[in-house]
């Protein structure tokens, strides 16, 4: 895919991103309960729009929202009006953000498969490591259980007249393709990306190296069974 037809595609997301992906109340609790707290210092790693952030600095949490994308941050600028809580900057070297220590650091939205290969992600553990990161919250697709060559496709995000299509396509052991695609009447825009295949106890394993010593596992944001959901949610502490 061509970078025009990218940017194309993400240009016409970013103004309806508030709407396809909203606050999940769920989700802000399960934050609360990991560290982000009135007072907490708070680092949303990939933070589109900023919906969570903007969730807990209303929670008068000490929270920053980081993003690669300048479209993204300026609409969680400009909404919240919290220009100097939300920085352009990249997950692996995030030196916009104030320095540590933090409370809790949280990338979500299965943002981690979009490195650019497994020891990137190990590279970002370490990075929120040497942060002086206390708790670090990971949310990731498992395609560990789909074969290579299967599809698994979601269910379709609607807003207004326009529709959200998503598939997921495993093409080999480590890698997977995202197809999506906004419609909007006659009207269609799409892209896809290369993802990680990411395997869930390599992610335990990688916090426990870098001195995470309570690690675990679940489901999704509501606590559900591993057997029973495909979203993978890992939260760490360190033990220092």
């Amino acid at each position: 895919m061509s970078t025009s037809q990218s940017n194309d595609f993400y240009s016409r997301l970013a103004p309806l991103y508030d709407q396809l992906f909203p606050v999940e109340e769920t989700t802000v609790e399960f934050l609360v309960a990991a560290g982000a707290v009135k007072g907490a210092r708070v680092a949303d790693i990939a933070c589109g729009t900023g919906l969570y952030t903007q969730a807990l600095i209303e929670r008068d949490v000490d929270a920053y929202g980081l993003d690669s994308s300048a479209d993204l941050v300026a609409i969680a600028k400009d909404r919240s009006k919290q220009f100097n809580r939300f920085v352009v900057g990249d997950m692996l070297s995030p030196s916009e953000l104030p320095s540590g220590p933090w409370d809790l650091a949280f990338c979500i939205g299965n943002s981690i498969a979009h490195l650019q290969d497994l020891k990137a992600i190990q590279k970002f553990i370490g990075v929120y490591a040497d942060m002086h990161c206390t708790t670090l919250v990971l949310q990731f697709v498992d395609m560990q259980s789909i074969p290579v060559g299967a599809e698994r496709t979601l269910p379709p995000l609607i807003t207004g007249k326009t529709r959200f299509l998503r598939r997921y396509h495993r093409t080999s052991a480590t890698h997977m393709t995202f197809q999506g695609q906004l419609v909007s009447g006659a009207s269609s825009v799409s892209i896809t990306n290369t993802l990680l295949v990411i395997d869930s106890q390599a992610i335990l394993t990688w916090l426990g190296e870098n001195g995470f010593t309570d690690v675990s596992l679940r489901g999704g944001f509501g606590n559900q069974p591993l057997e029973e959901s495909w979203v993978r949610v890992a939260i760490a502490r360190r033990g220092d």
